[in-house]
């Protein structure tokens, strides 16, 4: 149980770090250009239980490549994926979206892994997949109306709170930055790089609020993925 708690202890130390710090060591060492260097990295669960769904964002069209395994020390396993060009109601934004979906994940298992976008890759992430069947007691983390600037002052405590692995997930359940579309897209980019040390480490579920209705939700669609998108304003397994 020490050593657990221990564990625990050293993970929320490095998240918090890396929060505070705004960059880790690995991607100082791997990044190599701004246009293609990954932000903004989130995750979903997918369709499956065995699944998880990973976007982030770059400014210059590029590849989606997401590496992992069961180590920090060796991410021997990578997964391609899809990119896709953002525009509408983004002028200013960043214009690149990229989405992975990682397929056949072991039940309750933690996984390490980074994104890379060309020559560019993020800094180290992990999650732990999904626990499938009855005996799970899942927690999750609940909010909404969380703007870029109006959530500063719990974000720091969610951060903590995400990083003892206690939780299966966050919902926020709608009202995002104040606005996604704000200053022709910054401002959804400035919040999602703010809210990374949760979501690139959890699943960060959602659904839309009135907040984001702007340009017929086009930053919403863009930006998350959440389960069977073919309708991306609600879901239900």
């Amino acid at each position: 149980q020490i050593a657990g708690r221990r564990k625990k202890m050293e993970l929320a130390v490095h998240v918090v770090l890396q929060h505070l710090l705004g960059f880790s060591l690995l991607g100082l060492l791997f990044s190599s250009s701004a246009g293609a260097q990954p932000e903004q990295i989130h995750l979903a669960y997918g369709r499956e239980p065995s699944e998880m769904v990973v976007v982030w964002s770059t400014a210059e069209q590029s590849n989606s490549v997401l590496h992992y395994g069961l180590s920090p020390y060796n991410l021997s396993m990578s997964e391609a994926g899809e990119g896709w060009e953002f525009t509408k109601g983004n002028p200013d934004g960043l214009h690149y979206i990229h989405k992975v979906v990682l397929r056949n994940l072991t039940s309750g298992t933690q996984y390490w892994y980074t994104v890379q976008s060309g020559p560019d890759t993020s800094s180290l992430f992990h999650f732990r997949a999904m626990t499938q069947g009855k005996d799970w007691s899942p927690q999750f983390i609940v909010y909404g109306d969380m703007g870029r600037h109006g959530g500063a002052q719990s974000l720091p405590a969610l951060i903590t709170e995400v990083a003892t692995g206690n939780y299966a997930g966050i919902l926020h359940v709608g009202d995002f930055a104040y606005d996604f579309h704000s200053d022709g897209g910054v401002n959804g980019d400035e919040f999602m790089n703010r809210i990374q040390d949760l979501a690139a480490y959890v699943p960060y579920m959602t659904c839309p609020g009135n907040h984001e209705s702007a340009y017929n939700f086009s930053h919403y669609i863009n930006r998350f993925s959440m389960p069977f998108t073919t309708t991306p304003h609600w879901y239900s397994w």
